[in-house]
């Protein structure tokens, strides 16, 4: 058996099958028995018999041939011929007047269908794809509702249903209209576009009318071009209001007529999303009132905008326009009913006077019952530790329930390089009241532990004057834990007068003393010291064993250090370490940087690359002192690559030349040694540790010589 579909009816069909079916009837309910035959004669006996022909045709069967032609002249035959050509006659009076009552019946009943399949459309009924003529049994008995029909279409476009406006009739083109539930404005398909960009405002406005209950109305707008089709949707939008404001003025008559309470006007919009600057100007210009709005979601970052119809909702919910900061959010939220307002979504925090001014707003608006909001930072620093006492005093200021979420955490990275810094001077330079909250000491051990990276930069009050860190300070740094952080960035700001570097036993030390042995992990890859008291501070923490696994130390972004406080460093990361490279400046002495002699070299961690920029005594000695610098440092266990570089000498041109003689002359064992000039009037030399096939090949060779 074949799918079945939905076909249209012929509705002529159905009415002539109808008007012939009456005459039938008719004539079969006159076929009655002989008896009531006479009878009926006997009644009028003035009428003749109209079935005495066929009692006389019998008659006649029985009858020899010899007498049938004589009695066919006899008086009886000739009566009995009048009364037959007589019930001839009125048998066709009776045929004639039936079919003149057949034809006006079916005139009358054509015109009756057309006028209703003019104003309801062709009927439908279900038939079998082989195209037979429709049945009048099972279901197709009855044709298929208009409340179905518009089921059916009610899923095409607007113009697509328009299209077939003429075929479904126009009670079931407005049925099929008026149950439509979502609207998608889209551009992604291109026919529907170009329908959507051709359409007419006023027929927008219409097609509005024609939806008194629909949900959702989505635009689909190209990515640069957010005011595509806006002012469509504005129309659709007024025209769905005056629908609505026509059903609810005829609720409201009926309310009237049985006499009960008339129903509450309110809006049907109950949220919008995608929210941005552009369609906020047409709402406002609109002067929409959505007093059922319940949530507003978008995107007004960085935009100067207003949102003027929020002050008509009487039951806002929540609101997310994106990572913008609290001024702005607050300055959205003025003069608008807040009584049910749960969530503010995402709002980047620039400072606690933005953060105090919105919790003024929230507890003029009457909001008791915020439940949920999510606050996002840059870094951790003072600024940070007064803006979490301002949310602090905002959860506890009413304007949010007890269980409230309060939600901290970094702004979203930009690129995968970029950090999350959290600062330590906070443990120093925050009034100590500032971190007294528990809740304050909560929300930094949370963000402590999504940091990527910790930074130490004291300034001059503080290391001209250090002091101890308070109790609620100390409390916070034996919690402090950064299971996540890759780099340790450690130095002082600015150029300190007469700077002396601190004691031991310092107060200076004191955020880092207090640190946990847990507090960094063993994936610490980086180190970042600045300055002498970087180095310090780093050296004191690798000593303690609070830092375990480095990787890489990157000293090549400060000041020059003395050349002998490097081995210092590299000697508390404790021999077993592997390093896998170390880029410092220093500033050398002497003729030449002896990292490599055994005194030193034995307290050394194993160290895979060294890069180190140099300044040097003696410009006309600069090749020799270059040279030997990379002569002594070869011997550093598990180097593999070394590189010097000095700049600004006076003839970079003749150091290379220098260079290129040294290493012809004395060359280093099982390394390959290069030389280049750099910008800036500088020079480097390179040595590359070469595989053992290569080494024993050049010993093979130079045997081979000397045979």
């Amino acid at each position: 058996m074949r799918a079945a579909r939905v076909l249209p009816e012929t509705a002529a069909a159905t009415v002539n099958c109808r008007a012939f079916e009456a005459p039938f009837q008719l004539v079969n309910h006159r076929s009655r028995s002989e008896s009531a035959t006479a009878a009926a004669a006997a009644a009028h006996p003035s009428r003749p018999d109209p079935h005495a022909y066929h009692r006389a045709a019998g008659l006649y069967a029985k009858m020899a041939p010899a007498t049938i032609a004589k009695q066919t002249c006899s008086p009886v035959a000739l009566s009995l011929q009048h009364e037959l050509a007589f019930a001839v006659a009125v048998a066709a009076n009776a045929l004639g007047q039936a079919s003149m009552a057949l034809s006006t019946a079916t005139d009358v009943t054509s015109k009756l269908d057309d006028r209703r399949r003019k104003k309801e459309g062709a009927t439908f009924c279900l038939v079998y794809e082989s195209g037979k003529r429709p049945v009048r049994e099972g279901p197709a008995a009855s044709p298929t509702g208009h409340d179905l029909l518009s089921r059916i279409f009610g899923h095409l476009q607007p113009w697509e249903l328009s299209h077939i406006r003429t075929g479904i009739g126009k009670k079931t083109f407005l049925q099929a209209a008026k149950r439509y539930r979502h609207i998608v404005i889209d551009n992604s398909v291109e026919s529907v576009c170009d329908m959507w960009d051709r359409m007419p405002l006023s027929v927008a406005f219409e097609w509005g009318t024609r939806m008194p209950l629909v949900k959702t109305i989505v635009v689909r707008h190209p990515p640069l071009s957010k005011k595509w089709s806006t002012s469509v949707l504005a129309e659709m939008v007024d025209g769905h209001t005056k629908a609505r404001s026509e059903l609810h003025e005829a609720r409201r008559a009926e309310a009237e007529r049985e006499r009960r309470q008339p129903p509450k006007e309110e809006g049907t919009l109950e949220s919008l999303s995608g929210l941005h600057k552009d369609f906020c100007n047409v709402i406002d210009s609109h002067r929409w009132r959505m007093p059922s709005l319940r949530h507003v979601q978008g995107h007004l970052v960085g935009e100067t905008f207003t949102c003027e119809f929020l002050k008509t909702s009487r039951c806002l919910e929540s609101l997310d326009v994106g990572q913008e900061h609290a001024g702005a959010i607050a300055r959205v939220l003025q003069g608008c009913q807040l009584s049910r307002l749960t969530s503010i979504g995402t709002i980047s925090v620039h400072g606690a006077s933005h953060l105090d001014q919105l919790r003024v707003t929230l507890s003029s608006g009457g909001c008791t019952s915020l439940q949920s909001v999510t606050f996002l930072i840059a870094s951790i620093d003072e600024d940070t530790v007064a803006s979490l006492n301002a949310m602090e005093a905002m959860r506890t200021s009413g304007v949010a329930t007890c269980t409230a979420a309060i939600n901290v955490r970094f702004r979203p990275r930009k690129r995968e390089q970029d950090m999350d810094p959290f600062s330590l001077s906070i443990l120093h330079n925050c009034p100590a009241i500032s971190l007294s909250s528990p809740f304050v000491r909560d929300k930094l051990c949370k963000l402590a532990k999504s940091a990527t990276s910790i930074v130490w930069h004291p300034d001059e009050a503080y290391l001209t004057n250090p002091h101890e860190i308070g109790d609620h300070a100390k409390q916070l740094a034996a919690m402090l834990r950064f299971p996540k952080a890759r780099a340790l960035d450690i130095g002082h700001l600015g150029e300190v007068a007469a700077f002396q570097l601190p004691a031991a036993s310092s107060h200076a030390w004191s955020p880092l003393a207090h640190l946990s042995v847990r507090a960094l992990p063993k994936t610490l890859a980086e180190l970042h010291p600045t300055g002498r008291f970087g180095f310090e501070a780093v050296r004191l923490l690798a000593a303690a064993g609070k830092i375990k696994n480095v990787k890489n130390i990157h000293a090549g972004h400060g000041p020059r250090m003395p050349a002998g406080e490097i081995p210092r460093l590299l000697a508390a990361m404790k021999k077993k370490r592997v390093i896998d490279k170390v880029d410092v400046k220093v500033t050398a002495e002497g003729t030449g940087i002896m990292w490599g002699d055994e005194a030193i070299a034995e307290t050394l961690p194993c160290i895979r690359h060294l890069a180190v920029d140099l300044t040097v005594p003696d410009d006309a000695a600069a090749a020799p002192f270059v040279y030997a610098s990379v002569t002594s440092c070869v011997k550093i266990r598990g180097l593999r690559q070394v590189a010097m570089r000095v700049y600004h000498v006076t003839q970079p041109r003749t150091v290379d030349k220098q260079i290129v003689s040294l290493r012809h002359f004395h060359p280093i064992d099982g390394w390959s040694v290069s030389s280049d000039r750099l910008w800036g009037d500088g020079v480097e030399v390179e040595a590359f540790k070469r595989p053992v096939s290569e080494v024993f090949q050049d010993e093979g060779d130079a045997d081979l010589c000397m045979s």
